[in-house]
C-alpha cells in the first residue's frame, strides 16, 4: 500500500514524558493478547489510554470499526481482504498470529459423502475451511450438507449427541473432544505449520491482526507506534510464559488448548505477500466477492508501524 505518512512529531515523540493517547480499542472475545496488555500495563508502559472493550465474535468486531464506535480493532486479516472488496478501506498494521487454527473432526472414519459437517454459522470461515478439506478428499460441498452449531459447548454437545458426523472446531472445543472421545479422528487441523501446509501449503497463514482505517491510522503515526509496541510486548511474554502461567493471569482458559494455540503467536508481527496471497487465494474460491474484487493486495495490509516501533 501507499506509505503512510509520518509527521515531523513522531521524530519528537520520545522528547519528555508523552501525554496519553487515547484508543477506542475492540477485540473478540477470546483473545489473549489485548487483555494482557491491559492487565500487565503495557498500554500504560507507552502512555496510552486504551478503553479496551470485548464483544462477541471478529464480526462484531469489524461492524464496531467501520461505524466508528472503534478507532482500532483486534480481528483477522481475512477481514482486511472481505471489506476491501466490498470497497471499505481497512488495513491490518501488525499481524499477532500466523495460524489458521481450526480442525475438522469426526468420532467416526468413513466417507464424509452425504453426511452432515457441523460449523459455526452458514457460510463463514470454518464452512469455507471446510470445503477446502473436502476438495483434498475428492468431495464438494453439494456431496455433504452443513449444520450450524456454534463454537465451543454447543459445538461439543452437537458432536457427541450425533446431530453432525464431523465439525470444524477451534481448540477449545478440539481439546476436551479428544480428552473424552480418544477415538476422535483428525481430517485436517492447522494448528501447527505442518498441518497448516498440508491444507494451504504455506508454513503461516495470517490470522488474528490489528485492523484500522487509514485516516485513523495516519493522524497519529506516534499513537500507532505506541499500540504496536504494547502489543507486540504482549506477544513477547505470552510466548515467554506457560499456558498455565497465561491461564492465571487471564483467569480463564483451557490450559490444553492454550498449549496448542499460544505458540502460533508471531514473534515477527510481519505480514509477507506470499502470505498473504495464500489468504486471499483461499477467500476468492470460496466468497464471490471477493473473487469479483479487483483487490491490490500491499493495500490491505502495512508493516510500516511494526518498523517505526522496533527503531524507536
Amino acid at each position: 500500500m501507499r506509505t503512510l505518512t509520518v509527521t515531523a512529531c513522531l521524530i519528537l515523540a520520545s522528547c519528555g514524558k508523552p501525554d496519553p493517547k487515547q484508543i477506542r480499542l475492540v477485540t473478540f472475545q477470546g483473545a489473549e493478547a489485548p487483555a494482557i496488555a491491559q492487565k500487565l500495563g503495557f498500554f500504560e508502559k507507552e502512555g496510552l489510554a486504551v478503553d479496551l472493550r470485548e464483544i462477541a465474535g471478529t464480526g462484531k468486531a469489524m461492524e464496531a470499526l467501520l461505524s466508528g464506535s472503534a478507532d482500532s480493532i483486534v480481528g483477522t486479516y481475512e477481514q482486511a481482504i472481505q471489506v476491501q472488496a466490498l470497497g471499505k478501506p481497512v488495513v491490518a498494521y501488525l499481524q499477532l498470529t500466523d495460524c489458521h487454527c481450526l480442525a475438522m473432526v469426526a468420532l467416526k472414519t468413513g466417507s464424509l459423502k452425504g453426511k452432515v459437517i457441523g460449523v459455526a454459522a452458514p457460510g463463514g470461515q470454518m464452512q469455507n475451511f471446510a470445503t477446502t478439506v473436502l476438495e483434498q478428499a475428492g468431495l464438494s460441498a453439494s456431496d455433504v450438507s452443513f449444520a450450524a452449531i456454534g463454537v465451543g459447548p454447543s459445538a461439543l454437545v452437537a458432536i457427541e449427541s450425533g446431530k453432525v458426523d464431523a465439525a470444524v472446531v477451534l481448540a477449545n472445543t478440539l481439546v476436551p473432544l479428544r480428552q473424552r472421545h480418544p477415538e476422535t479422528v483428525s481430517l485436517a487441523e492447522t494448528f501447527t505449520p505442518e498441518g497448516n501446509r498440508r491444507v494451504f501449503g504455506t508454513d503461516g497463514y495470517p490470522s488474528m491482526a490489528l485492523l484500522g482505517q487509514p485516516d485513523w491510522l495516519r493522524s497519529d503515526p506516534d499513537r500507532t507506534r505506541r499500540l504496536v509496541r504494547a502489543m507486540r510486548a504482549a506477544v513477547r511474554w505470552i510466548r515467554e510464559s506457560s499456558p498455565e502461567t497465561v491461564q492465571a493471569k487471564l483467569g480463564s482458559g483451557n490450559v490444553e488448548a492454550l498449549r496448542l494455540h499460544l505458540p502460533r503467536y508471531d514473534p515477527r508481527g510481519e505480514f509477507r505477500l506470499d502470505q498473504a496471497r495464500t489468504v486471499y487465494e483461499f477467500l476468492a474460491k470460496n466468497n464471490p466477492a471477493v473473487k469479483a474484487a479487483k483487490i491490490n493486495l500491499p493495500q490491505t495490509f502495512t508493516n510500516e508501524f511494526l518498523q517505526l516501533a522496533r527503531e524507536r
